[in-house]
């Protein structure tokens, strides 16, 4: 038996439940865990329950599934999705459209290999090819990268170094000496930090880092 830590459960959605692929059928058989079998409609009417459930279904099948579900929404944060039957590389835009994806299987993966990596995902693992994982991490890096840079365009990258520092310095002269600068030259960026975020003192200044550094 998989123990199940973190109380997630598995359901095989698809549009018919007597038509389930003969592969999927015997990679639910390798399983040491129950994974119900239901359609969107059963999971409409039974919404409230479906939290922290994953969503296993065949890509083949994905527009219509999402029809079948509407008006719920696949990237619902109650559910998480693990697609297989997948034939193709997909976009990075493609996978962000399932949500909180935990799970991809390309056409031709074998049921003992889908088994194996289903009873990992189920206590709260991710599995996915390399080069998704590489497109999901480079996604990300990208959009953080480019919110933070647009939080606060008006600071040079030495105001906002010092700004981070401002936080957990206790005066000028130790901000000096952890950026290896004089005392004068930090007392110059922190006046043209103040102007740039329209603040009256250090106290300002450090309230405003935490808020939009998140520090």
């Amino acid at each position: 038996m998989v123990k199940n830590q973190y109380a997630r459960t598995l359901y095989l959605m698809t549009l018919d439940t007597q038509s389930v692929s003969p592969n999927m059928l015997e990679t639910l058989q390798l399983l040491s865990v129950s994974v119900p079998i239901v359609t969107p409609e059963e999971i409409k009417t039974h919404y409230q329950e479906y939290k922290h459930k994953i969503l296993l279904l065949d890509y083949s099948e994905h527009h219509s599934l999402r029809k079948g579900l509407a008006p719920i929404h696949m990237t619902e944060q109650r559910f998480e999705v693990v697609l297989f039957n997948v034939p193709k590389r997909l976009t990075t835009d493609e996978l962000l459209t399932f949500g909180r994806l935990r799970g991809l299987f390309y056409s031709g993966t074998s049921p003992a290999e889908i088994a194996v990596s289903l009873a990992d995902i189920i206590n709260g693992r991710i599995r996915f090819p390399e080069h998704v994982y590489e497109q999901l991490i480079n996604y990300w890096q990208s959009k953080l990268t480019s919110e933070t840079s647009h939080s606060f365009p008006m600071l040079s990258q030495r105001e906002t170094e010092i700004l981070r520092y401002l936080c957990s310095a206790s005066s000028n002269t130790e901000l000096a000496d952890t950026l290896f600068i004089s005392e004068l030259t930090v007392k110059s960026h922190l006046y043209n930090i103040y102007k740039k975020l329209n603040v009256k003192n250090r106290i300002e200044a450090i309230q405003w880092a935490k808020q939009t550094l998140r520090l």
